[in-house]
């Protein structure tokens, strides 16, 4: 499914708009709403706009955008002009931001008003368009068709690591990638994705493929609100999305509490919370394990056996999962190890780091570490998580610290 040219984004967009261009799809819970159809007549509008600025096949394009219509409206663009989109968070300062822009040389910043002066003072030279919230309804209506449209293999973003085990490095994602958020938790045209997770972190970006797939709606709301969280997803009848659990749960509990549209949420990487979430707030609750770089190939869908570890799921279909040694032979039961995730396809996980030596041919990138211990039952136990600096290994894509196996 990810790697079929009808599962890219641009793609599938094109296509919704073209079937059911009337049908709703992106609204922002400050007002602004777009149908499918709506929506690509916003992308092509920003392709000619952004041609205009000088965008080119293999530019790359800095971003400080929240959720929003507009967001997804540009990521979709820059893609179809085969360019690059690299977000970045407006809370890197001082050497923080001057190593990202001088690691991704960026031709020119699209930002919200309120960090275009922060990137003016870092980078002088740096041309920059500032992006008003509702700045698609302000573009000139496009006058050409988008042909070709992005593959599988092209670059979708690059979106940088947080620097806490080193300088920050550019992860290069293609759009096979992303398509595999698809088909993670049983979705449908009538459900609606609330989304208020940053854009330079993959789960800002995972709703926009996952509901253009199912013809369903996303609700953007700029930053998160912990106060205003349920009141968004009662008002725009919410029924899936990422919460933030604990934040939620630290909120004095409400008689109303149970009396929400949500029906299917990923609220956290702690069994113990997930289950107090899933009870006070009346939803069944998943979880995800992995990392930008390789993704997030185990779901945890069933209740855990107990709440003691933090159980990560089951590896995805696509995907093979090995616990090794430090000579990357497979361990016995009971032995620690490290987790490695395999693809079956390669474009299925990050295409490497952005101005970094690429993988050798017929290798895979070592992407991250965790400690964790598999079960007999192919589940996989983590405890913690963290991206390490790693060589290339051939065939698998390292992506934990420590694992064991047990009965």
């Amino acid at each position: 499914m990810a790697t079929d040219p009808a599962s890219v984004l641009p793609v599938q967009l094109c296509s919704r708009a073209r079937s059911e261009p009337n049908r709703p799809f992106l609204r922002e819970v400050t007002g602004g709403h777009a149908t499918y159809g709506e929506t690509w007549e916003g992308v092509r509008s920003w392709v000619e706009h952004l041609r205009d600025l000088g965008v080119v096949s293999g530019s790359r394009v800095a971003t400080l955008l929240p959720p929003s219509i507009d967001a997804a409206m540009i990521w979709v663009a820059l893609g179809c002009l085969s360019a690059v989109e690299v977000p970045l968070n407006p809370e890197l300062k001082g050497a923080f931001l001057e190593h990202v822009l001088d690691d991704a040389s960026p031709m020119l910043c699209l930002t919200r008003p309120e960090f275009a002066d922060h990137i003016r003072d870092t980078r002088p030279t740096l041309p920059i368009r500032v992006v008003e919230r509702g700045a698609w309804e302000t573009l000139n209506s496009a006058t050409t068709e988008l042909d070709p449209l992005p593959s599988p293999a092209d670059i979708a973003c690059v979106i940088y690591t947080s620097g806490s085990t080193g300088p920050a490095k550019g992860v290069i994602l293609d759009w096979a990638q992303f398509a595999t958020v698809i088909g993670r938790i049983p979705l449908g045209a009538e459900d609606v994705s609330y989304n208020c997770h940053a854009m330079f972190h993959v789960t800002g970006r995972s709703p926009l493929v996952t509901m253009c797939d199912t013809v369903g709606q996303v609700v953007l709301r700029e930053r998160l609100s912990a106060k205003a969280a349920m009141d968004d997803v009662r008002r725009f009848g919410c029924t899936t999305g990422t919460l933030h659990g604990a934040l939620l749960l630290a909120s004095p509990p409400q008689p109303d509490d149970a009396d929400n549209p949500l029906e299917a949420v990923f609220a956290g990487h702690n069994v113990a919370l997930a289950a107090e979430f899933a009870q006070r707030f009346a939803v069944k609750c998943y979880d995800l394990y992995g990392s930008t770089e390789v993704g997030f190939p185990p779901v945890l869908s069933d209740t855990p056996p107990d709440l003691e570890h933090t159980w990560c799921g089951r590896v995805r279909d696509g995907y093979q999962a090995q616990v090794v040694d430090e000579n990357a032979q497979p361990v016995a039961d009971g032995v620690p190890g490290e987790l490695w995730i395999r693809p079956d396809d390669r474009r299925m996980i990050m295409v490497g780091y952005l101005n970094q030596p690429r993988r050798p041919s017929g290798h895979w990138p070592a992407v991250g570490t965790t400690r964790a211990m598999s079960s007999y039952d192919t589940r996989t136990v983590t405890s913690s998580f963290s991206i390490e600096p790693a060589t290339p290994f051939a065939g698998w894509a390292r992506t934990s610290r420590q694992l064991r196996s047990r009965r």
